[in-house]
């Protein structure tokens, strides 16, 4: 009898089986979630960042009040030394009284620009400056206004150094000044020949005049302008008429100069002298007295 055949025996190993994986969609959820949350508290956050700001704003405004305050009221700035440049016409008190600017004042509370207008508002005040110097000095500086002749017209009005008229002559105002007059405009109104160049050539003459030395040997009295003859003076105490014709005053006032100290080497004395030759601008016309 046969014996059945055998198969061999073969190790096979089973492979275990694999854990299921848990599925996304319920992170993806958590996640919607949590971003909706955090939606809905955005505004929250906003409002309190605008809050925070306003007050930070709030006491940051309030810090600077009170600091301004403070200035304005601590007695550590009063006013004790109040120094001042440029007057002439006028006293260290008077320039305080219009400045409004007093012993003691704290000098955070003296509004500068109000105060230098105020200076300025006087007619015989041309510039003014203020300057603080802590912890207790005040620096006041003006320049004054200085009158070189006398405008004639419906008022008298002093005349500046710029050929502007500045003030109406009233008691106390300088007189001894040339009078000048616009006999060319006659008709017109002031303010018309004012605007126009011959006040400021007028002011100019008398500049010149003055720098030439002429004032010393024969004052001047009077300047005008003509249509026909141009700026003519009145000088001396004869009351010689010079005539300096249309331009080139600067230098015919140089030429008048010569010529008075001709008449003076010679005891003459001139009725009237014209340089307004124009065809012969070097030419001098002088007429004797008897």
């Amino acid at each position: 009898m046969s014996n059945p055949r055998v198969m061999p025996r073969a190790n096979v190993r089973l492979a275990a089986p694999r854990p299921k994986r848990a599925p996304l969609a319920p992170l993806g959820r958590g996640l919607r979630e949590l971003g909706h949350k955090l939606l809905a508290l955005l505004p929250s956050i906003r409002l309190w960042k605008l809050f925070w700001g306003i007050s930070v704003l709030a006491l940051t405004a309030l810090l600077l009040w009170g600091g301004l305050f403070y200035v304005r009221q601590t007695p550590a700035f009063a006013l004790q030394h109040l120094h001042i440049e440029g007057n002439q016409r006028f006293s260290p008190e008077q320039v305080a009284a219009i400045a409004q600017v007093r012993s003691g004042m704290n000098l955070f509370s003296l509004d500068r620009l109000e105060a230098e207008a105020r200076l300025r508002a006087h007619p015989w005040i041309a510039e003014a400056r203020i300057e603080r110097r802590l912890p207790d000095r005040l620096e006041i500086r003006i320049r004054e206004e200085r009158a070189v002749a006398i405008l004639a017209g419906d008022l008298l009005r002093l005349v500046s150094e710029e050929g502007q008229p500045f003030k109406t002559l009233e008691e106390g105002d300088p007189v001894d000044l040339p009078l000048v007059s616009d006999y060319s405009s006659r008709g017109e109104s002031t303010k018309g020949w004012v605007e126009s160049q011959h006040l400021r050539t007028l002011v100019e003459t008398l500049k010149a005049y003055e720098r030439a030395g002429v004032e010393r040997m024969a004052p001047l009295s009077e300047a005008y302008f003509e249509s026909d003859h141009g700026l003519s003076l009145v000088i001396g105490h004869e009351a010689t008429l010079v005539r300096l014709g249309q331009d080139e005053h600067a230098l015919k006032v140089q030429r008048l100069g010569r010529i008075l100290q001709q008449l003076r080497r010679s005891k003459a004395q001139a009725a009237y002298i014209h340089l307004d030759n124009k065809a012969h601008p070097e030419r001098a016309i002088v007429g004797l007295q008897p």
